[in-house]
């Protein structure tokens, strides 16, 4: 129970950081990071380390937890739980943590890229609204609904005489 209680997060039980990907990575993705650290850390790579074989363990054992969609959910699960409890230690006793953990866990990062702009459509309610009333704001909300990206517009201000003159090398 010590253990447990004074435990502390460790850097291999990171196995994106491991990997060298990310939360929001594909299976894909995945063993294609696995594969290149693979090449570097095989045992047979390096026959003179003693810990090749631990570290390449280490990268078997991440890349079958992030590939396999149960395992990958607990893991994202527990990771974003914030608790210093191992891994290990936390899968072995999951059952009994889960119901007092629903308070604890992150949401989930956000993609950059929610939708695709060019599939979106509007409301028949929007189509009276002026088009150039949404196009000063910042907030979706206030052009309707159903509209979600609203393409940002910058005019350029004529140029004045020494700028004209700068640019054409005549200064």
């Amino acid at each position: 129970m010590d253990d447990i209680l004074n435990a502390q997060a460790r850097d291999e039980d990171d196995f994106y950081k491991l990997l060298g990907c990310d939360e929001l990575s594909t299976t894909e993705q995945i063993n294609t990071e696995f594969k290149l650290k693979a090449l570097i850390a095989h045992p047979d790579k390096n026959p003179d380390d003693p810990n090749a074989a631990k570290r390449f363990a280490e990268l078997q054992r991440a890349r079958d937890i992030l590939t396999d969609d149960k395992r990958r959910q607990e893991y994202d699960f527990w990771r974003r739980s914030g608790i210093a409890v191992p891994y290990s230690s936390w899968i072995s006793m999951k059952d009994a943590m889960h119901t007092s953990m629903h308070w604890a866990v992150k949401k989930k990062k956000d993609l950059m890229l929610e939708e695709d702009p060019d599939n979106l459509t509007e409301s028949p309610g929007d189509s009276d609204m002026n088009a150039s009333s949404c196009t000063h704001t910042a907030i979706p909300s206030s052009c309707g609904q159903s509209r979600r990206f609203i393409p940002a517009s910058w005019t350029r201000e004529p140029a004045n005489d020494i700028l004209q003159k700068f640019r054409n090398y005549n200064l």
